[in-house]
Parts: structure tokens; C-alpha cells; sequence
């Protein structure tokens, strides 16, 4: 998942003035070797002793779409497949269509 996270242009989310960010529950040790190993570069941050978690109430994964105090969107997995598809959170937040297969787009012109 966050490979395919990786994979979102940054101008994608600078026209639509969004932000991502990734929480981990690891040592700030592991974000370099993460960052590397998924191609990741957007924010992220790490909670060792889940604080974040516990405040924002999460359990497992989730993905969460919200502008200051106001949450537009909140998925809680069920389990470690259970996510939801990364473009319908995009299109909720307004960032543009991503393309995540790894096959050249096809310009018709």
C-alpha cells in the first residue's frame, strides 16, 4: 500500500492542496530504511508508544481525509488487506486520477 502511495505525484497533491502523511508505529531508526525500501517520500512520522494512535482512537490501519478538525472521510481496516482503494480517497479529497500500474500512459492525439 505504501508503495502505491509513493507513486502519487507531489504536484497531484500541491493543486489540490493536500497533504499526506504516513504514521508508523517504529523507531524514527527505521524511517530512512522504509523510505528507501517502499520509495515513499511524502511526510512521515513514527509513534513508538502509539500516542497518535491512541488519540485519534485507531486500532489498525486507517485512512483518513480531513482539513484541520474536519474529518471528511475515515476507514478503519479490518484487517492488514482490508484498504481502501487509494484513488477513491484521492477523488474525495479532490487530487487527480492516479495510474499505479507501472505500464506507460497512452496519449491519443
Amino acid at each position: 500500500y505504501v508503495e502505491d502511495l509513493a507513486k502519487i505525484p507531489k504536484s497531484f497533491l500541491q493543486e489540490a492542496n493536500v497533504t499526506l502523511i504516513v504514521i508508523g508505529q517504529s523507531s524514527y531508526h527505521h524511517i530512512e530504511p522504509f523510505c528507501k525500501l517502499t520509495g515513499y517520500s511524502h511526510e512521515i512520522y513514527v509513534d513508538p508508544e502509539r500516542e497518535i494512535y491512541k488519540r485519534l482512537g485507531m486500532k489498525r490501519g486507517e485512512e483518513i481525509a480531513s482539513s484541520g478538525n474536519n474529518i471528511h472521510f475515515i476507514h478503519r481496516d479490518r484487517n492488514r488487506l482490508d484498504h481502501k482503494p487509494i484513488n477513491s480517497v484521492l477523488q474525495l479529497v479532490g487530487v487527480q486520477h492516479v495510474n499505479f500500474t507501472n505500464r506507460p500512459s497512452v496519449i491519443h492525439v
